[in-house]
């Protein structure tokens, strides 16, 4: 091997096959937690904060500032269109997930890419179905002597 990195779509393909031959070594060292935090702000809009993660052993300190994402419906969905809502950002996250696979998967072949356009497309029922159906759920837990004893005073962790 040479003393300089050789990059192939993007990706230092030397250090990609020495992750790989890591984790392949020691198998828990794959193991990634990844956390995202969101307050609700007021109607449809929500701000998530994503910073830390606990991987390869450890808890990851790398990022100095959050990253922020703010959050709304349309306002065919009572929203002010003040951010892509949730759907969206699972269809990002998705999309994201997988472009990296394909150009890490890539390089690791020596194969270079140009480009990776990913369209995706989600169906949603206009009847609120996710939100609505889990503030449903978790008042239903709440009212009938769920986890908190029957209060109603809070919907809890979700991680």
């Amino acid at each position: 091997m040479t003393n300089h990195e050789i990059k192939i779509n993007g990706v230092d393909v030397d250090k990609l096959v020495k992750t790989v031959d890591t984790i392949k070594a020691e198998p828990n060292l794959s193991d990634f937690k990844f956390r995202a935090e969101t307050a609700w702000k007021s109607g449809g809009q929500s701000r998530t904060t994503i910073q830390s993660f606990y991987g390869v052993g450890g808890e990851d300190t790398s990022r100095s500032k959050p990253f922020v994402i703010e959050s709304d419906e349309p306002p065919v969905l009572l929203g002010g269109n003040a951010g892509p809502n949730a759907v969206e950002i699972v269809l990002a996250g998705l999309a994201s997930c997988l472009a990296v696979g394909f150009a890490y998967n890539a390089a690791a072949q020596s194969i270079h890419l140009d480009e990776i356009t990913l369209r995706l497309e989600a169906t949603a029922f206009t009847h609120f179905s996710c939100c609505l159906s889990w503030a449903l759920i978790l008042d239903d837990l709440c009212s009938d002597g769920g986890r908190d004893g029957g209060s109603r005073r809070s919907f809890g962790t979700f991680w």
